[in-house]
């Protein structure tokens, strides 16, 4: 599994309402970037990006098996056989191994996010003070 979260430590149980709609709408904001950035060929990775939001924590994440490989790269070994078989280019291609490139999405995803992250907690505790 791969994953991010957004934490938010304890605070004043008045205001966990405002905090917890801010960390919602910014845990949707990155599954939604990083769904944007996911690389795609069937649209299995993409779909498989899923949210939560629970107790002051927010998870954005995929439990695909070969979702941290696109995210961080790695080597494909053939399980059986001597080989790897795959199509490429309308030609049959074997390899003893497969190197698969770095593919950032959910972590850029979440940096890239910064900013509006910080708009919605901005205006969460602009109102929490406009309230109290």
């Amino acid at each position: 599994m791969i994953k991010a979260d957004i934490v938010i430590p304890k605070i004043n149980s008045n205001m966990k309402p405002a905090l917890n709609k801010a960390l919602r709408q910014s845990v949707t904001y990155v599954r939604w970037k990083a769904v944007q950035k996911a690389p795609y060929q069937t649209g299995t990775l993409r779909s498989s990006i899923v949210e939560k939001v629970n107790n002051l924590k927010g998870t954005v994440w995929t439990n695909l098996v070969y979702a941290a490989i696109h995210e961080y790269w790695g080597i494909i070994k053939p399980k059986k056989g001597k080989y790897l078989v795959f199509q490429k280019g309308g030609k049959t291609i074997f390899a003893k191994k497969v190197r698969i490139p770095k593919r950032p999405y959910l972590f850029p995803a979440l940096e890239e996010s910064q900013s509006q992250i910080q708009d919605y907690f901005g205006r969460a505790i602009d109102l929490f003070i406009e309230k109290a």
